[in-house]
């Protein structure tokens, strides 16, 4: 997870400021489909939780951060929704939520305070710890280290890793220094990580 800076609200919402549905599913889908379009864009099209990829496997969710079948004054609060992949909203989080301790939000948050990003050399493996108690239940809740993900992070991470290492030992490699550089794009996956081990600076 990374901090994501919210740009102001879509056109969609002044359109129908003092006019929404009384619930989520009376939207019309001309406007879901914009609200959706914007959010990818501000998420650069990764899971706003497990920073996926969205749509190389899948269409992604609009989320609602405080679920909308509890808070329903929120349903069509701009500040309230998030981009998600299916595992972290549909499978995982659901309607779960806890005022007390709430899941980390990276539009109001710094990830980098609530969780430890760390590659296992020996394992080659990247995994997410939680270093406080909403850091601790987001992990867990949303299964931040589930296998396929972790697999296809470490992957992605390890890779970026070896990357660095070459371009060290051949710092003139022009391939190497487009290659490293491009695994910091913002649209790239799991730049927690990247940014942590792979940092040419």
């Amino acid at each position: 997870m990374i901090k994501v800076e919210r740009s102001d609200p879509p056109e969609v919402f002044t359109r129908n400021e003092g006019k929404w549905p009384e619930d989520w599913d009376g939207l019309k889908d001309n406007d879901k489909a914009e609200l959706k379009k914007f959010l990818v864009e501000m998420f650069y099209g990764k899971c706003a939780y497990c920073e996926s990829i969205i749509e190389n496997v899948s269409y992604g969710d609009i989320e609602h951060f405080r679920p909308k079948s509890k808070y329903r004054s929120l349903t069509f609060e701009w500040t309230n929704l998030l981009l998600a992949c299916e595992v972290c909203n549909r499978s995982n989080k659901k309607t779960y939520f806890d005022e007390n301790i709430p899941f980390v939000n990276p539009c109001e948050d710094d990830p980098n305070e609530h969780f430890n990003f760390d590659f296992d050399r020996a394992t080659l493996s990247a995994f997410v710890d939680g270093r406080t108690e909403r850091g601790k239940i987001t992990v867990k809740i949303l299964d931040l280290n589930r296998k396929k993900l972790m697999q296809y992070r470490s992957w992605i991470v390890g890779m970026a890793i070896a990357a660095l290492r070459n371009l060290q030992n051949d710092p003139e490699d022009q391939e190497l220094v487009r290659i490293v550089l491009s695994c910091h794009d913002q649209a790239r996956p799991y730049l927690a990580f990247i940014r942590k081990y792979a940092n040419p600076l």
